[in-house]
């Protein structure tokens, strides 16, 4: 789950970009661990990805899926997640929204194969009993 404010972000934009085009998380990694090169050659990741993309030898056989939210009201039930599938929910910035959909998901996430990371420059006012 990435908030609406952090979607802007270069890295999410990559991520994004990357799963979009169906690369293998592997190629999207050497981009991230390679941007001092990338920048160098003045390529935007952006440009890069699509050049990749183009070629179907580095396009991901199965590709994996990965869901971008704004706000929690879009998020799915965890229930409702594939417990055949590893699951990884990503909190981002989202201090200031209610939490129950992010308790739902410490709560009852771990039956759906569901593993949650929150990041936030403040966790104090979380309700540190299911967070």
């Amino acid at each position: 789950m990435f908030s609406e404010r952090v979607l802007f972000q270069p890295e999410y934009k990559i991520l994004r970009k990357g799963f979009e085009e169906q690369l293998p998380k592997e190629k999207i990694m050497n981009i991230f661990e390679n941007q001092n090169e990338i920048q160098q050659q003045q390529i935007s990741p952006n440009e890069l990805i699509h050049e990749l993309a183009k070629n179907r030898n580095t396009r991901s056989k199965e590709p994996d899926e990965c869901n971008f939210y704004e706000s929690a009201d879009d998020l799915p039930d965890p229930k409702e997640l594939s417990p055949e599938q590893k699951n990884l929910m990503i909190f981002d910035d989202f201090l200031l929204q209610k939490q129950n959909k992010c308790e739902a998901y410490y709560v009852h996430g771990r039956h759906s194969n569901c593993d949650c990371l929150y990041l936030s420059q403040n966790y104090f006012k979380l309700p540190c009993q299911t967070i």
